[in-house]
């Protein structure tokens, strides 16, 4: 496994068996994987917004999808997998639905084709294959803001959900987390560039917080001191 999303992480470098936070060496390898997939599902997400196809089931999924993917959210590697193939599901089933409205759906290889294995070890040996940023040939710089922007998604997500089940939701998030999910995987991104989305993402942060205290103070009423 390779997980250095927590600032506990082994020699502050990155846990590499099992992480400190509890996570099993065969959970990291299908968050990984689930990420990975699910950035194909946003590429035609993003896609398909172009021609008006916007999906809120797969916006809802992508969301909770992502969130699942930070470090310590869910540990439990049936449901992940359950995740892996949802993902691949909607993403053939939204490629359908792009394609009717005049969008293109041929992304190359990648997350937009991938095909999980049957098994949750085949998964799990997936999800080496596709991450590991040590081997990566983009620039160091590109590469930390990317990472950057990916747990800034996570965390977005997370709060997203929780927006969400107290009844408050924003497509503009969702259209942001699927452009940000997929921003990832263009070649030749500029520093300038990255840059920009680490910062919008950093907006979107605090658009979704507020929101997110407005669902809480209208669902519980605002904090204050109690006996």
């Amino acid at each position: 496994m390779v997980c250095y999303q927590d600032e506990r992480t082994a020699a502050g470098r990155g846990c590499a068996e099992i992480g400190r936070c509890g996570q099993r060496s065969d959970v990291a390898p299908l968050q990984d994987l689930l990420h990975y997939v699910v950035k194909g599902l946003s590429q035609v997400a993003v896609e398909g917004r172009k021609f008006g196809v916007n999906d809120r089931e797969t916006n809802r999924f992508t969301r909770k999808a992502i969130f699942s993917t930070l470090t310590n959210a869910d540990f439990d590697p049936e449901r992940l997998v359950d995740f892996i193939h949802q993902a691949v599901e909607k993403r053939e089933s939204l490629k359908d639905k792009v394609k009717a409205a005049g969008g293109q759906i041929d992304f190359g290889d990648g997350p937009s084709t991938f095909e999980p294995g049957s098994t949750c070890e085949a998964l799990v040996a997936q999800g080496h294959e596709v991450v590991d940023p040590s081997d990566s040939d983009i620039k160091a710089n590109i590469l930390a803001l990317r990472e950057i922007l990916i747990d800034g998604i996570r965390g977005i997500a997370a709060c997203a959900d929780y927006a969400a089940i107290l009844g408050k939701e924003d497509d503009s998030v969702y259209v942001f987390i699927q452009e940000g999910l997929a921003s990832t995987l263009k070649e030749n991104t500029s520093i300038h560039d990255s840059i920009a989305l680490v910062l919008k993402c950093g907006e979107v942060k605090l658009k979704i917080m507020e929101m997110l205290d407005v669902a809480v103070a209208g669902t519980y009423g605002h904090s204050r001191p109690t006996a």
